[in-house]
């Protein structure tokens, strides 16, 4: 019996992280750029709704979108998730996530087009994905929890053109 427990309760922790994974996307707000590239025009939004801090955000591959996303200020949103061949301008602005999984980048291009002017990423946690990707500009990323890995190029080496900085906490790696 004991047997079939332990066995039932690790079944059902998988259902559950499952859902708890299923449900943070089913609730992402995806870029359409159906009205401009301001990120607070509601209508670009598959939602409706601009990205609160809590939210989770996709950029999706290239299709019928034609305008593509340029940040109007300093954003804090939950998650952003760059698909392959998505692009986004930080126009100098910055980010703070507030998931402990903040990014994932496969394969898109960031510019940051304000000359001089550095985007920085503050990511909390773990999960941090950097793979494929082009970046144009400046720009810095940091790590502000201990013990995490920011994963850099682990699976596809990312174009850097201009200055970046990586800033980890002790107990962190940089790979």
């Amino acid at each position: 019996k004991f047997k079939n427990i332990f066995f039932m309760n690790k079944k059902m922790i998988f259902i559950i992280i499952c859902c708890l994974i299923f449900t943070a996307f089913a609730f992402a707000q995806t870029w359409d750029g159906s009205a401009s590239t301001d990120w607070n025009t509601p209508a670009n939004w598959s939602t409706n709704t601009v990205p609160t801090t809590s939210g989770s955000v996709i950029i999706p591959v290239p299709g019928i979108i034609t305008n593509w996303p340029v940040m109007p200020s300093n954003l804090t949103i939950g998650r952003l998730t760059m698909q392959a061949g998505s692009q986004l301008n930080t126009n100098g602005f910055s980010f703070t996530f507030t998931s402990t999984s903040g990014v994932s980048f496969t394969g898109a291009t960031v510019n940051n087009t304000l000359i001089g002017s550095t985007s920085n990423f503050s990511i909390p946690g773990g999960g941090t994905s950097i793979n494929g990707c082009t970046f144009n500009g400046n720009f810095s990323f940091d790590k502000t929890s201990p013990n995490q890995t920011f994963n850099e190029a682990n699976t596809a080496a990312n174009t850097w053109n201009g200055n970046t900085t990586f800033t980890i906490m002790a107990g962190e790696s940089l790979s």
